[in-house]
């Protein structure tokens, strides 16, 4: 089942595991300002009212789901799909992007966009040539 709950990502639930709490997925998930990276429920307060060991809690979360974010390539004019398990690997893909977003494409970066580099190397080729 996939809902959107925020116009940033996509929420992915998986079908079919026994062990689904219904409602876990959507509360871990939930912010109150998506910008600012604050979160509606804590984990020890997501932990408390669903009755679920604190320490627990991260792999029952990646069990029932995921989120699905479109996030922009190296180059800055392409998107690739980027699924998120976690709260922490959520933050360490938003802080990526808004650090090297000034950047140039190229190989050794993230998300490296392979058909524009070959595409500016192309260019820069032709450019030398003549």
């Amino acid at each position: 089942m996939t809902d959107i709950i925020n116009s940033d990502f996509e929420l992915c639930e998986v079908s079919g595991a026994d062990d689904i709490i219904s409602g876990l997925l959507v509360d871990y998930w939930n912010f109150k300002d998506f910008d600012a990276k604050t979160y509606r429920f804590s984990q020890k307060e997501l932990s408390k009212k669903y009755d679920i060991p604190y320490s627990r809690l991260p792999s029952i979360i990646s069990r029932h789901g995921y989120i699905k974010m479109t996030v922009p390539m190296a180059c800055h004019r392409c998107c690739v799909d980027v699924s998120i398990s976690s709260r922490n690997e959520l933050t360490r893909v938003l802080n990526y992007i808004e650090r090297t977003a000034s950047f140039k494409n190229s190989p050794h970066m993230r998300y490296f966009c392979e058909a524009c580099y070959k595409k500016e190397l192309r260019c820069s080729v032709t450019e030398m040539l003549n």
